[in-house]
């Protein structure tokens, strides 16, 4: 009250030690199928001072693996926050095998049959495996199996069926004349076919001939062959 006076002082020291928060857009960890794209979704940033982001790492898409993508913010008073993401680069797709030419082969019993093989498209190299035989000599349907696996062993199964069948006909000569001559009284001697066939066949001869009788006569031979095909032919024998 009499005027004499103190002063003193406070210090009051405005800091910023928080450092950044850093949010990730999307996920933490993301899957991405071999060959396809990655799109980046960086990350969302909170602070009190202005930020700057630096994003290190690289994705291979093509290249199977896992790639890590780390994100670091710096504030302006040097605080700082580091985050990461881990982007998965996977090959979980089969790969795609077509036939090449049919996928069900007829080929004629004697015959040949060629294999074609298969077309293979993957992200990735692989294996081709070919199992089954084709029997050309024997007639019965045959599958060939197509198995292709990839480097991430993704598999995928493919079939032919190969039929191998007898459709021609016995081919049936005669032996001897079509048409003979015997006279009345005479004799007269069967001199039966020729076969030729893929497959075992069967002989069926009708007919008889009356020596002591003029007349016009007929033989039928009839070959039948193991997948039924038949082939007859006649021979006419005059009295």
């Amino acid at each position: 009250s009499e005027g004499n006076t103190t002063v003193v002082t406070r210090t009051v020291n405005v800091v910023d030690t928080t450092a950044p928060e850093v949010t990730l857009n999307g996920l933490s960890t993301v899957t991405v199928e071999k060959g396809e794209s990655y799109t980046e979704e960086s990350v969302t940033i909170i602070d009190q001072s202005s930020t700057s982001l630096t994003t290190t790492g690289l994705v291979d898409v093509n290249t199977v693996g896992s790639y890590i993508i780390t994100y670091t913010v710096v504030d302006a008073e040097g605080n700082t926050t580091v985050v990461t993401r881990t982007v998965n680069v996977v090959d979980t797709t089969a790969p795609e095998v077509t036939l090449n030419g049919l996928q069900v082969v007829t080929v004629e019993k004697g015959g040949s049959y060629t294999e074609e093989g298969v077309t293979i498209k993957d992200q990735s190299n692989t294996t081709l495996t070919t199992s089954g035989t084709v029997d050309v000599n024997t007639v019965g349907s045959y599958t060939i199996t197509y198995l292709v696996v990839d480097a991430e062993g993704n598999s995928f199964e493919i079939t032919r069926t190969v039929n191998v069948v007898d459709t021609i006909a016995p081919e049936v000569k005669l032996n001897g004349l079509q048409t003979v001559t015997v006279e009345k009284g005479g004799s007269y001697t069967e001199e039966s076919v020729t076969i030729t066939d893929q497959s075992d066949t069967t002989l069926t001869i009708t007919g008889t001939v009356d020596i002591n009788t003029v007349g016009s006569y007929t033989i039928t031979y009839k070959v039948v062959d193991t997948e039924s095909n038949t082939t007859i032919i006649t021979r006419t024998v005059n009295v």
